[in-house]
C-alpha cells in the first residue's frame, strides 16, 4: 500500500510503496538529495509511477543543483509513456551551536 495527498488544484496524488521506498533508500540527512517524479496525470489524479535519483550537476556551500534530463532523455529513448511530473529535494538537518 502506498499513500494519497492532494495537490493544489485538489487533484489525488498518489505514490505505490516502492515509490516511496526510493526516497528513503537515496536519502542523506546530511546533504541535499533531489528526485526525479514520473508518472501520469488526468483532471482528477496524479499517479507517482516512478522515483529517480536526480543527477547533481553543481554544488554550493548550502545548494545541490541537480537535473533530470539523463533519465528523461533514456525514458523518451526507450519509448516509455511516462511523463516527467516535477522534481522534490530534500533539505539537510542542520544543527544550531548555542
Amino acid at each position: 500500500m502506498g499513500a494519497m495527498a492532494y495537490d493544489s488544484g485538489g487533484r489525488t496524488v498518489v505514490i505505490g510503496e516502492a515509490e516511496r521506498a526510493a526516497f528513503a533508500s537515496h536519502y542523506d540527512e546530511r546533504t541535499e538529495v533531489g528526485w526525479c517524479l514520473y508518472g501520469t496525470t488526468s483532471e482528477t489524479h496524479v499517479r507517482i509511477d516512478e522515483v529517480v535519483p536526480a543527477a547533481p550537476v553543481g554544488q554550493e556551500p548550502e545548494r545541490v543543483t541537480s537535473t533530470c534530463l539523463p533519465e528523461t532523455a533514456g525514458q523518451l529513448l526507450a519509448g516509455e509513456t511516462t511523463a516527467l511530473l516535477g522534481t522534490v529535494h530534500s533539505t539537510p538537518a542542520t544543527t544550531r551551536a548555542n
